[in-house]
């Protein structure tokens, strides 16, 4: 049995990583465009300070739950 929820706890934090990468990439790029722009959209802003509450979320989630980034 803990073989089981270790395995999944291990699945869960690759999953975790894998999203986090993810979103730190579109955090990135969406910064990327605000900065090269003469005229930033508002709605532009909205997404990039979405994408980087989301990274802000699962970065702190990943801290409760201990995981390793290796």
């Amino acid at each position: 049995m803990r073989r089981k929820k270790r395995k999944m706890r291990r699945e869960k934090d690759d999953e975790l990583i894998y999203y986090l990468d993810q979103i730190k990439r579109k955090v990135n790029q969406h910064e990327s465009y605000l900065n090269n722009s003469f005229d930033a959209r508002e709605e532009l802003q909205g997404m990039a300070k979405a994408e980087q509450a989301k990274y802000w979320f699962l970065l702190r989630e990943a801290r409760v739950r201990g995981t390793t980034f290796y």
